[in-house]
């Protein structure tokens, strides 16, 4: 029974021949824009195409989706026997080739995070922080084109690979171009494409986890076929360079993996050795010293201490009374900064508050440093005050981290699993099948291919399918095999891309939380030494005024205990300038004098001088 062809576009579906098509040919192929190609025989190859630029096209083998894409170009021929158009149809990996991948970042926008999808990416980073490996960061990338972007695109991230890659930053890429950066940390990995579904569905799977299938080589019409000995790598040696910086000075640190084992030294033919740059953490600490002292307001040395001018030798501090602090701590700070970020010995937070310190003295100046009763110039008695910052800091200097990022890790089994995938042999060639009507059981993508019949290395070689052309009008299936383009060169070198195209400049905590990390804020301590003493209301007892160089020893003596009550018959006399009549050559005159209030008599006790 024949095959019927169908073709489906803008909800018309026909058989080939009722479009009037020939010559359709599909074009399967590994990480790449799978085709299908069509002829339009006969009509004008300058007039309108009958399938408008973007639109999908499906087409289907008795009935079942055969594939599914989009017009992407319309190719026109024309000569004096012939003319038409051709039709060229890009399956949907077309999608992943011309949209920019984007990932979410954590942004301040000043009033807090905001997410904002940038081109700048972290590969194998997500926005919380987390690592992805190969598979996942595929599966995000597609699901980005599915949802984010509405691509008509399914996938099945069954046998995605699992390998663990550093963190790579990039910037600008396509979403295809990430897949495969992805994947040259797996290169025995292969995709395609099932058809059969809607939308069609994306598969990728390392060579153990493909199925196989055997064609014997007396079904083939042609074949080429070739052992790739000379891309077998014997040996992996990866050396893994971390910058760590401590307080702004770098440190290099190399940590290294060998496969498949420890004996390996790089030097063996063929050896891939490669150096892969990590992401270094980096310490800011913060250092401040501080010094403290207990205070003794109760003492008068305490207070000379503070006021230099109380120890001057002419000065004598008679009393220290009504000594008092607003604050329980013991200490105050003298010299430094204090910050909430310190700790004493025991991890206990340092504390610090105002405090405010006073006392009352009652002391003597003298002219002399002799001080003896006669060189008594003043007496004063006066309550100071002192603001200070009190806490239970000792002196001494104390640290803390300030910030901390930790550096990237070397993934774990990297060596041995790029290894796995590259140390076996791989069987290189092309062969073609030819049958009344192309069918999938020759089609072989997302296979591995085995032959019958000849060489008995082919019996299990599981080459790696890369490429399938179907031509429906010849009956034809050609199948290309071997390894990945980038193990395919003969030199392994190629394979090498995968870390001398990779950078990292930026710190993937930056998408995390929306801060650019340099050297870092120090902060600082906000409580510091407070102002000099100062002196309450001043009460000086008694001031005598004289020439203390004067052979004549004259003074003025304001003495206020002459007007105590005590010895001015019990009722205090005040001292001040009084309007008094005097008489000034025999006439009567008023002036201002020092005095007290007059009195008939001497009080009791009162002594005339």
């Amino acid at each position: 029974m024949a095959v019927e062809w169908t073709l489906e576009y803008a909800s018309v579906t026909k058989t080939l021949a009722a479009w009037g098509l020939v010559g359709l040919t599909r074009r399967r192929v590994n990480q790449g824009i799978d085709t299908v190609t069509f002829r339009h025989d006969g009509v004008a190859f300058d007039g309108t195409p009958i399938f408008a630029y973007g639109a999908t096209i499906k087409i289907f083998r008795d009935a079942v989706k055969w594939f599914e894409g989009r017009v992407d170009q319309v190719p026109r021929y024309g000569s004096m026997s012939e003319e038409g158009m051709q039709y060229v149809i890009a399956g949907p990996w077309w999608y992943l080739e011309h949209l920019v991948y984007q990932q979410g970042w954590n942004v301040n926008n000043g009033a807090g995070l905001t997410v904002l999808n940038k081109s700048r990416v972290l590969l194998f980073h997500t926005i919380t922080g987390a690592k992805l490996n190969a598979g996942e960061q595929i599966a995000d990338v597609l699901e980005y084109a599915a949802t984010t972007a509405a691509k008509p695109i399914a996938y099945d991230d069954t046998d995605f690979p699992p390998v663990n890659p550093p963190t790579d930053e990039a910037q600008d890429l396509v979403c295809a171009e990430v897949i495969r950066r992805a994947l040259r940390w797996a290169p025995d990995a292969v995709t395609w494409w099932d058809y059969s579904t809607t939308p069609p569905t994306f598969h990728c799977a390392q060579r153990p986890n493909l199925d196989a299938a055997s064609l014997a080589i007396t079904a083939l019409s042609g074949l080429q076929i070739q052992s790739r000995d000379d891309i077998v790598v014997p040996a992996v040696y990866l050396k893994f360079e971390r910058t760590d910086t401590y307080d702004g000075q770098p440190y290099l640190s190399v940590s290294e993996q060998k496969a498949p084992n420890d004996s390996v030294t790089g030097l063996e033919d063929n050896a891939i050795v490669a150096t892969v740059q990590l992401e270094g953490g980096s310490v800011q600490s913060v250092t401040a010293a501080v010094e403290v002292e207990t205070p003794a307001p109760a003492t008068a040395a305490w207070w000379q201490s503070k006021l230099s001018w109380l120890a001057n030798d002419k000065i004598t501090i008679e009393a220290v009374t009504e000594a008092s602090r607003t604050s329980s701590l013991p200490r105050i700070l003298t010299r430094g900064q204090l910050a909430a970020w310190m700790t004493d010995s025991g991890g206990n937070p340092i504390t610090a508050a105002e405090d405010t310190i006073s006392a009352r003295m009652r002391y003597s100046v003298y002219s002399a440093a002799t001080k003896t009763a006669d060189q008594k110039l003043a007496e004063f008695d006066e309550v100071f005050t002192f603001r200070a910052i009190a806490t239970n800091a000792t002196t001494g200097s104390y640290s803390a981290i300030e910030s901390a990022l930790v550096g990237e890790s070397a993934p774990e089994g990297l060596a041995q699993y790029i290894y796995d995938a590259v140390s076996v042999l791989h069987w290189e060639g092309g062969l073609t099948v030819t049958q009344q009507d192309v069918d999938s059981s020759v089609d072989l993508m997302g296979k591995l291919l085995n032959l019958t019949g000849g060489n008995a290395a082919w019996l299990t070689m599981n080459a790696l399918v890369q490429e399938t052309i179907n031509n429906v009008d010849s009956g034809t299936t050609q199948i290309s095999f071997g390894p990945p383009r980038y193990l395919g060169l003969g030199d392994i070198i190629q394979l090498l891309r995968m870390t001398r195209f990779r950078r990292l400049y930026i710190n993937p905590a930056t998408r995390v939380n929306g801060q650019s990390y340099g050297a870092g804020s120090v902060q600082l301590g906000q409580d510091t030494p407070k102002e000099a003493p100062s002196s309450g209301s001043l009460q000086p007892r008694r001031v005598k005024v004289g020439d203390a160089a004067a052979t004549s020893k004259g003074a003025i003596d304001l003495d206020p205990t002459r007007a105590d009550a005590a010895v001015a018959g019990g009722e205090a006399q005040v001292i001040k300038p009084r309007w008094t009549k005097v008489c000034d050559n025999g006439v009567d005159k008023w002036c201002l004098v020092m005095r007290s209030a007059a009195l008939t008599a001497l009080p009791n006790g009162a002594v005339e001088d």
